[in-house]
């Protein structure tokens, strides 16, 4: 059985608080190869570190991240809804995160919107790669094939991966974050593909194989799933519990 490459979600969101420094730091202390995260822009064009585009969820705060400076962003808690031990983690710029991880391990930048709500934001992430010499570890993903259009037509030599649910081969079609026509070969541009673990199939994976592509499945926790998926020749398992992975590939 071959290991995948092991991919921390949002560092390790099993283990700490989601998109947090303290959680990318426990990843790393975990062995990844990878660690993913989400980028949203705030109103004074500030990548920051967070899964959802308000937040209520994972802070103590409420609104629109796009409503809010990133200063105003550094009052609130971002681990105190997972835990009163980490009260004091604060909600991450994506340069604070490039700068802990420097090249250690390689980066998923999961960009959830584009220009669209975020007037340049793929131009904000994109030259802070560049400022952390960064385009050999940092790839970008996204569910919105308009932003990797985006990232594709500002520099054509970044890394880019495809998100999606699952395939519906019978019709040639695929869900995202809707209902896309058309096969996967429209993907020329990007690197790797990841899908929801529950609906990938082997015949899902060798035809992107045999595209020369790698495909990554997102979010497996359990050995059982983690064992099944190397088994079908998965490239990388997206994870919130690295060490759960460790303790079947140790």
């Amino acid at each position: 059985m071959r290991k995948p490459l092991l991919i921390g979600h949002r560092g390790a969101a099993g283990l700490a608080p989601e998109n947090t420094l303290v959680s990318i730091k426990k990843a790393m202390e975990l062995r990844v190869n990878r660690i993913e995260i989400d980028v949203h822009l705030t109103k004074d064009n500030v990548p920051v570190v967070i899964h959802d585009n308000t937040l209520s969820r994972t802070t103590n705060g409420s609104g629109f991240i796009k409503r809010k400076a990133f200063e105003d962003l550094q009052k609130l808690s971002a681990g105190i809804k997972f835990s009163s031990e980490f009260n004091e983690e604060k909600i991450p710029s994506l340069q604070q995160v490039l700068e802990c991880i420097n090249g250690k391990v390689e980066l998923q930048i999961e960009v959830k919107h584009g220009s669209k709500r975020y007037p340049g934001i793929e131009k904000a992430v994109l030259d802070l790669i560049d400022r952390f010499n960064g385009k050999k570890w940092c790839f970008i993903n996204s569910f919105d094939t308009r932003v990797l259009k985006e990232f594709y037509s500002l520099d054509s030599t970044c890394i880019l991966h495809k998100l999606f649910v699952l395939r519906i081969p019978v019709v040639n079609a695929h869900i995202d974050r809707t209902l896309s026509s058309g096969t996967l070969n429209r993907y020329h541009y990007v690197s790797e593909f990841g899908v929801n673990y529950k609906y990938v199939t082997r015949s899902l994976i060798e035809d992107i194989h045999n595209m020369g592509k790698r495909i990554n499945v997102w979010t497996p926790n359990d050995i059982d799933s983690f064992k099944r998926l190397a088994e079908m020749g998965v490239d990388g398992i997206i994870t919130d519990r690295p060490d759960v992975f460790n303790s079947l590939f140790s």
